[in-house]
């Protein structure tokens, strides 16, 4: 399917839950790659959870270039393979001033929770993944595999440079708004530490894609 003009990622991810017809659901965007055991694995997890109490299950990613080049390995810190409480990952989020989860590649998910749990919502445009993550593992736990099992590409087109400094801007206003949910269970300490973190990452990124880029 095409759409017949720019929805943005928020129009054009919500289009793609909606035409969804499978068990799962992963959103995959166009210059991200996934390895061949990604499906496999996943859906493997999330088939052994018979009483569902997970609600994402996500894995390692790498990295890539516009040329295909590795350039780096993202990884859920000092993570092993297995069971992820949900309080802890999105605490861990929030103090590493990040998405420790991933891009939308990275996740697989019911497609029936994703109906319940409703739309992306794309108010604050550069975590709207995060920000779907979070409010799915209100619903269950997380399974991480430690193999990188996607690629995500950055390149001078991508939407992830063009936003630039913008990101830490957002991740701000994204855990002001978790602060206010209690479920979250944040503490004065998870938001000042990932203001900050927030704002050293940005400026690293910066360095990282122009070091990339050039």
């Amino acid at each position: 399917m095409r759409n017949s003009c720019n929805l943005g990622p928020e129009g054009n991810w919500n289009r793609c839950l909606a035409e969804a017809k499978g068990k799962y659901f992963k959103l995959l965007p166009q210059d991200d790659l996934l390895y061949p055991t990604c499906l496999e694995r996943q859906v493997a997890v999330l088939d052994e959870d018979k009483q569902q109490r997970l609600a994402l299950v996500f894995c390692a990613r790498k990295i890539v270039d516009a040329q295909g080049r590795i350039v780096a390995v993202r990884k859920y810190p000092l993570g092993k393979t297995g069971l992820v409480q949900s309080s802890k990952l999105t605490r861990r989020c929030v103090r590493y001033g990040t998405n420790l989860i991933g891009e939308p590649g990275c996740v697989l998910l019911r497609r029936e929770l994703a109906q319940n749990v409703g739309n992306f919502d794309g108010s604050i445009s550069y975590i709207i993944d995060l920000d779907y993550w979070f409010r799915l593992l209100l619903r269950g736990k997380a399974y991480y595999l430690a193999d990188p099992l996607v690629a995500f590409r950055v390149s001078s087109g991508s939407w992830s440079v063009t936003i630039g400094s913008k990101q830490s801007v957002d991740f701000e206003k994204f855990i002001a708004k978790v602060a206010q949910n209690p479920c979250y269970m944040l503490n004065r300490f998870d938001i000042v530490m990932g203001r900050f973190m927030a704002r050293i990452n940005n400026y690293l990124r910066l360095i990282f894609y122009r070091f990339l880029l050039n």
